[in-house]
């Protein structure tokens, strides 16, 4: 049954792989899930700076994704395209075609010595340590300071990876702070860098960074945003994860608008099918940088934010998540209040 939908899912990546006659892997993920918001907003919707599981009490999809990925000696490409969701609530303001594209890049190698990689097209985001694909993460919803910085990005990538992959270094020149195609007015270049350290399984150490102007609506605002997160440990005997994102939007005149979000999270393995995951996080951003309030008289988002998932893997392909989730929002936020507990269970699958 998983190979009747893989080649059904990946005929166009089996095509492809077949043409240029080197080594293909197909991906799927589908991840539906039901979500109970306990202040029961009438048009089912969350507050709209979370983009995943953002529906009240409808059972959807958060995320469906196939995807391709080709690679020989001195050429790869990856092509991914989903639906659901996310979709609809993160990438509505990029162009139709862009819209359900994952991601879509070719790289070639520019050394034969070291393994050293130019890649140009739609990336995953190179910030931050939680992706969309929700098994791939320690907890069943994504912290706020995932929410609120980029899931995806488009340009160029300069990437190198030690022999003994303990090291990766990337450099960036992108299109904007999450975007695919620039925006009108935005005329200015945008650049990143990304180090990962990693010398052995119970220690892994990232720093990532964007430098460039992200605002629309101030296109001469020069934002930098850093990103720092380690984890420590591993699975089976308890890992933690610290991270702490930090960013600034600074306009001609000298002005400051700030915003930070420290998050801690612990993990664990109970058993072979059992894992366990606590989450603790802050977020700030009193001059409503990344979210704006439709009432602008607003204190901006301040919160914090508390969750405990289990999981429950019934085998390599298929998982059962559940969640509680509490917000105290020290700001009380437009027709949504001071606090918000929901409680969020999802189902998935990995092929």
């Amino acid at each position: 049954m998983k190979n009747i939908v893989l080649l059904f899912l990946g005929f166009p990546f089996l095509v492809f792989g077949q043409f240029l006659g080197g080594k293909l892997t197909l991906e799927a993920h589908g991840e539906f899930y039901y979500s109970f918001d306990m202040n029961q907003p009438e048009n089912h919707e969350k507050p709209n700076f979370l983009v995943n599981y953002s529906k009240h009490n409808e059972i959807g999809p958060n995320l469906i994704l196939v995807q391709g990925k080709y690679q020989e000696e001195k050429f790869r490409a990856n092509l991914g395209l989903m639906l659901g969701n996310y979709v609809t609530y993160n990438l509505g303001s990029e162009p139709q075609w862009a819209q359900f594209i994952y991601q879509a890049n070719i790289g070639v190698k520019l050394s034969k010595k070291h393994n050293l990689w130019l890649d140009l097209g739609i990336f995953e985001s190179h910030l931050g340590f939680e992706s969309v694909i929700g098994t791939s993460n320690a907890t069943l919803t994504r912290s706020l300071c995932s929410e609120l910085s980029p899931y995806y990005e488009s340009g160029l990538r300069l990437n190198y990876t030690s022999p003994q992959e303990k090291l990766y270094i990337a450099l960036l020149y992108l299109n904007g702070w999450q975007r695919i195609d620039k925006l009108p007015g935005m005329q200015y270049p945008n650049f990143g860098m990304q180090i990962t350290y990693k010398p052995n399984d119970n220690f892994k150490i990232n720093y990532s960074n964007f430098l460039g102007f992200a605002n629309p609506n101030q296109p001469k605002w020069f934002r930098h945003f850093h990103n720092l997160f380690a984890q420590i440990g591993t699975e089976k005997k308890g890992q933690i994860i610290l991270g702490l994102d930090l960013g600034q939007d600074r306009a001609w005149d000298s002005v400051y608008r700030f915003w930070y979000s420290p998050t801690i999270i612990y993990h664990k393995l109970l058993h072979k099918q059992f894992e366990l995951s606590l989450r603790a996080e802050y977020y700030s951003d009193p001059y409503q940088v990344n979210y704006s309030f439709v009432n602008r008289g607003a204190n901006g988002l301040e919160a914090v934010g508390l969750s405990t998932n289990v999981d429950y893997k019934f085998n390599q392909h298929i998982t059962f998540r559940f969640e509680p989730k509490y917000y105290l929002f020290l700001n009380e936020i437009p027709q949504y209040g001071n606090r918000n507990l929901t409680l969020t269970a999802s189902m998935s699958i990995d092929l």
